[in-house]
């Protein structure tokens, strides 16, 4: 079947045949096919980790078997596509012909050039397909309410509050010398004796939001993400000072819902955590309420001094290590799975977000769109002189950049910024005398002498002119202090736009190529 295929396109479509476009095409839906069906698969979504990333090492395996295939796929298609090249000797082809080949030049690369995005991809709608933005965007608020309910440690500064001490009811006797006074606000009276003015230990009450110091007092945030989650946690807490028992019970439910979703260990029940955690009308965050915010089976804790790390694995192998490990557990306080559901939910609502498979797909399509030019300048000059114009443009390159540093460190920090811009400017009048020489050769009509080596240089330039100008641009832009905008987005931005824009020019490059091609060789 394809051998006839192959054969019609040989005797219809010469340069698709050369270009082995149809089998390549075959190809390349396979792999992606594969290598997006083996991420989805070994993708972990269980929600049994405290962080996820992608260079798990079976990801970082998987990429680095991705970026073979790229290589070894590339190299394979060049052997093929470089057997024959009637443009050399004959030049039969028309600028539109010329312009066709190279644009599926750039649709083969970019087929070999993607697969790491495909490998990304599968990694990306796993965890997609596990519930919707809005279902998680839902239980982290879940989460957010739920974290002031889980008190990890008696020492953590976000349940203390010295300045802020938490009356004594009326109706409440303290017995002195059974309290812990250190954990009272308290004045010595010559006449009342010792006088206790209220609770300042680690409390519930006392939970502050790490970022509740920079956004207090200050109006103009009041619509500020952090500035909700500081309003929201207030309200939880002024739940507890009310005894409004039915609001507390409902955030522990939803929260033990998530646990019964996700088919996490359920280690304490709704109403064990309630009862551990509620105790009006101090809220005391002490050995008897902490619960760890994680599995500790799983993940390196620390409680009452003891820091354990040890592998499950260790502790199977090792049956003293064992057994000491499992006492240890045991005098551990029990285990709420909240980072674990945290990190799961955060990575879902990342996906979300498509800026990360953004820059991955941009990354690959400029690797395509240089590497069709380079395919293509060596297509229509000669394997002498685009080496010779590969050695010519490094020792440029070498020479500029060592130039340009040595100025900047020679003039004042300032002033380096004009360097650079003067650096990126030298690019593009390189590229217009290159273009003129060229064109001064066409209308000349003389010998190619080294315009070979120009063509090359000024073909590779081409996808780097309107970056150039753009930086230039945008350092200039800093100089003067006009800085209002992002710049991640900016330079994403100017690379998707200079896409369709070297698409574009590579039309009347190939045109420039075909009058050039006619000029007589030395």
């Amino acid at each position: 079947m394809i051998k006839r295929i192959q054969t019609y396109i040989l005797l219809h479509y010469p340069t698709l045949w050369n270009l082995r476009l149809v089998p390549m095409l075959l190809i390349l839906s396979a792999i992606h096919l594969i290598v997006f069906s083996i991420s989805y698969i070994i993708t972990d979504t269980e929600f049994n980790k405290t962080y996820y990333s992608h260079s798990s090492s079976s990801m970082e395996l998987l990429y680095t078997a991705s970026i073979l295939i790229c290589i070894l796929l590339l190299v394979a298609w060049l052997i093929y596509y470089n057997r024959n090249n009637a443009f050399k000797s004959l030049y039969p082809k028309r600028i539109k012909q010329l312009y066709l080949e190279w644009i599926m030049i750039f649709l083969i690369t970019s087929g070999i050039t993607l697969i790491p995005l495909t490998l990304t991809g599968g990694y990306i709608s796993k965890w997609k397909s596990v519930t919707t933005l809005a279902e998680a965007q839902k239980a982290l608020k879940i989460l957010e309410d739920a974290k002031v309910l889980i008190p990890n440690s008696e020492d953590n500064y976000t349940y203390k509050g010295y300045d802020k001490p938490i009356p004594i009811p009326e109706n409440m006797l303290l017995d002195v010398d059974k309290l812990d006074l250190s954990l009272y606000d308290t004045e010595y009276d010559y006449q009342s004796g010792l006088i206790i003015k209220g609770y300042t230990g680690p409390s519930l009450l006392f939970y502050n939001y790490y970022y509740a110091y920079y956004y207090k007092d200050k109006p103009e945030y009041s619509d500020n993400e952090s500035a909700q989650k500081i309003k929201r946690h207030k309200q939880i807490k002024q739940w507890l000072t009310e005894g409004n028992k039915d609001s507390i019970y409902s955030i522990m439910k939803d929260f033990t819902g998530l646990q019964k979703r996700h088919n996490l260990t359920i280690n304490l029940t709704t109403e064990e955590w309630y009862k551990r955690i509620y105790n009006p009308p101090f809220f005391p965050v002490k050995e008897s309420t902490i619960i760890m915010n994680c599995s500790p089976y799983e993940y390196e804790y620390s409680y009452d001094n003891y820091t354990s790390n040890i592998a499950v694995e260790q502790v199977e192998t090792d049956a003293t290590l064992g057994n000491d490990y499992m006492q240890t557990l045991s005098k551990t306080p029990p285990y709420l799975q909240y980072l674990e559901l945290e990190a799961g939910y955060n990575e879902i609502v990342a996906h979300y977000d498509h800026t990360d498979i953004k820059w991955i797909f941009l990354i690959c399509i400029c690797f395509s769109l240089s590497i069709s030019i380079i395919v293509f300048s060596h297509r229509v000059t000669s394997g002498k002189s685009w080496l010779i114009a590969l050695v010519s443009t490094g020792i440029i390159i070498f020479i500029s950049c060592l130039t340009a540093i040595v100025v900047s460190e020679a003039i004042d920090w300032e002033n380096r910024k004009y360097v650079v811009i003067f650096t990126l400017v030298l690019w593009n009048i390189f590229f217009i005398v290159l273009l003129s020489k060229i064109i001064i050769k066409i209308v000349s009509r003389k010998k190619k002498g080294l315009s070979m080596i120009y063509m090359n240089i000024l073909l590779w330039l081409i996808p780097c002119q309107l970056l150039f100008a753009f930086f230039s641009f945008m350092i200039y832009q800093e100089i003067l202090g006009n800085y209002d905008y992002n710049k991640d987005d900016f330079i994403l931005n100017i690379f998707f736009i200079n896409i369709p824009i070297v698409i574009l020019m590579m039309l009347p490059a190939c045109a420039l190529i075909r009058n050039w091609k006619s000029l007589a060789e030395e």
